[in-house]
């Protein structure tokens, strides 16, 4: 998933047991030549709480930013 601004992407993976692990990655200035970037994993039980997730973060990106 991308958001509007192209600095910004969700990925995943499902992992042995039920598990999904979301990756959140944010790079601000993707063609910077020095440009930074940071990323994070987080695991959870798929099925209700995936989708809850998913959920908030649709409501998240569906709010008009300043």
């Amino acid at each position: 998933m991308r958001s509007p601004k192209p600095c910004c992407t969700v990925s995943a993976v499902f992992g042995s047991g039920g598990h999904v692990g979301p990756t959140w990655a944010v790079r601000p200035w993707p063609r910077a030549a020095g440009g930074w970037g940071a990323s994070v994993t987080t695991w959870l039980e798929a099925g209700e709480r995936t989708a809850s997730l998913a959920a908030g973060v649709r409501s998240f990106l569906a709010k008009e930013q300043p």
